[in-house]
């Protein structure tokens, strides 16, 4: 999908370009929403007006109707109420999401707008999940709808999670809550129960405990419940979880301290940080972070010399259990003779210490680095006699 280029929040036409509307109204009637449709749209957001739509429909024949000029949507309305997704007095036969959670004791900060470029890229996201619906559907497309329209449908969607909803709040970031999933059930229901949510719950609980009243979707038209419930299966199954080195990639570009701080050190020993093989590719960098964590830059350059010192530049060397094993050697015994232990391990190969660490399984309790610590020591041990 190719979204038009603007900084503009999602779907927002600006106010005084009107062929920009026009745009985006033929491009939804384009694929496949119907007039009334996007005539809907347009009232309930107030980017476009009626008469315009029908003038777009019947081919732009005669002159450009004229009305109201297109409002952007601003979460300023407080007509429900903020502790929860849905309007839980509402005697209409909507399951809540859950009981009101309660509020923030700070107060919440503006969500960020997205633009056109970051909404495509969510809405791609989910077009190979629609396909596997076995429906016909229009769209989907983006659209910032009011809390109190979403709810759940607990026929399907697991229980909320109030707990996780209160953690997530902690550490609430705007730019985090991306676009809900929801299916428009029609114009003839409640509104109260006109958009289910397919995906998010978990966010529209966050923010409404936030105190926000309105969040971007992904609208999904013509899908039935059985529909809505394997849109939901795909879109988890399909969505893409960060690997580790992706995650640590995101904190480097971030400027995480304890990242630069474990390249740097690597650097002095010439490795490189990373998932590839390679002889002088630190993989453990997680064992890495944690030995930081334990005794500081000192404690990790030290334990790197250490291997490096015994082995060279070779990669069983800078696996996890061997890293993490020779480093709380060092923490846990700080005068320690360093000649000592790397001739120790030097009289091993890496693979021999972790195939005596992982035969030790049999008969010691621990993880996998707390028995190569207890083999190394012994092999310490012996390199005295």
């Amino acid at each position: 999908m190719t979204a038009p280029s603007t900084d503009f929040p999602v779907d927002a036409p600006p106010a005084d370009d009107l062929d920009y509307v026009v745009g985006l109204i033929a491009h939804r009637l384009a694929n496949g929403q119907s007039v009334d449709h996007v005539i809907d749209v347009g009232e309930r957001t107030g980017w476009w007006f009626p008469d315009l739509v029908d003038w777009v429909a019947d081919g732009r024949h005669g002159p450009t109707p004229t009305g109201p000029a297109p409002v952007l949507p601003t979460p300023t309305e407080q007509d429900h109420s903020p502790s929860c997704v849905l309007d839980t007095d509402h005697d209409s036969g909507c399951r809540p999401a859950a009981e009101p959670i309660g509020a923030l004791a700070d107060q919440p900060r503006a969500v960020d707008a997205m633009t056109s470029e970051q909404a495509a890229a969510e809405v791609d996201r989910i077009e190979q999940a629609h396909a596997a619906t076995g429906q016909p559907v229009a769209g989907p497309y983006v659209a910032v709808l009011r809390l109190n329209e979403l709810f759940v449908d607990h026929t399907y969607q697991r229980p909320l999670d109030e707990a996780r909803v209160r953690r997530m709040a902690t550490a609430w970031d705007p730019r985090l809550l991306g676009l809900l999933d929801v299916s428009d059930r029609g114009t003839d229901t409640e509104p109260v129960n006109r958009y289910a949510i397919v995906n998010g719950q978990h966010r529209a609980a966050l923010a409404a405990l936030v105190g926000l009243t309105h969040v971007a979707c992904n609208i999904h038209d013509g899908l039935d419940v059985p529909a809505e419930a394997q849109l939901m299966a795909t879109l988890d199954a399909t969505t893409k979880k960060l690997s580790g080195f992706e995650k640590w990639r995101a904190r480097r570009g971030a400027g995480d301290q304890a990242v630069q701080q474990v390249e740097d050190i690597a650097a002095r020993h010439g490795l490189t940080v990373g998932p590839g093989r390679g002889d002088d590719v630190l993989t453990s960098y997680g064992a890495a972070e944690k030995l930081l964590q334990l005794g500081g830059p000192q404690l990790l350059d030290n334990t790197l010399a250490v291997l490096h010192g015994a082995y060279g530049l070779t990669a069983a060397a800078w696996q996890a259990p061997l890293v993490t094993g020779v480093g709380q050697l060092l923490h846990r015994t700080p005068d320690i003779d360093i000649d000592r232990l790397g001739r120790a391990l030097a009289s091993n190969r890496p693979e021999q210490l972790r195939a005596q660490a992982a035969a030790a399984r049999e008969i010691e309790p621990g993880t996998l680095a707390q028995l190569m610590t207890r083999v190394i020591t012994t092999q310490y041990r012996r390199a005295a006699r």
